[in-house]
């Protein structure tokens, strides 16, 4: 058995079991988190936060950091916040995913194209698609050249019916 696997159990606020499963250490709560609503089927996209030992873990904590915050356990068990995405979570995400793909810190009001070639825009526009899952129009990032008016954007699509 690979000794990276770790068993994984994820519950809901009211104690029920949700998913159990093994993961590598290094697999982000964001990676889980897409597990979690494939589980829940629901059509909207939904928010999922995790909590470890009564503390809130971020999204790009790995499951190796969730054992680091347990003392001595040998599976992480995490409990699975669920509901509706809000605005402040899709603006969160998507200046989660400029900083660490496109290396830029942006505030609600930043121009994103200053500094990026058209290449960079249609990478960031990949970038955004893969991560909520939606499909962008190729001038997404000069019809909504700012992080609030993209995640405006973004957030509309989440609340589709079917998206």
């Amino acid at each position: 058995m690979d000794e990276s696997l770790v068993p994984v159990v994820v519950r809901s606020l009211t104690g029920d079991i949700l998913l159990e499963l093994r993961m590598e250490d290094g697999t982000t709560l964001r990676q889980l988190a897409k597990k979690v609503r494939n589980l829940k089927g629901e059509g909207s996209w939904l928010g999922v936060a995790f909590m470890c030992d009564g503390e809130l873990m971020a999204n790009s904590s790995t499951i190796a950091n969730v054992l680091a915050n347990m003392e001595e356990a040998e599976q992480a068990d995490l409990t699975a916040i669920v509901g509706e995405t809000s605005l402040a979570d899709v603006m969160h995400e998507c200046s989660l995913v400029f900083l660490e793909r496109a290396g830029l810190e942006v505030s609600e009001e930043d121009f994103l194209l200053e500094g990026l070639n058209s290449f960079g825009h249609l990478q960031l526009r990949d970038y955004l698609e893969r991560h909520f899952d939606v499909s962008l129009a190729p001038t997404v990032m000069y019809d909504f050249p700012t992080l609030k008016q993209v995640s405006e954007h973004i957030h509309r699509i989440l609340l589709q019916p079917g998206s």
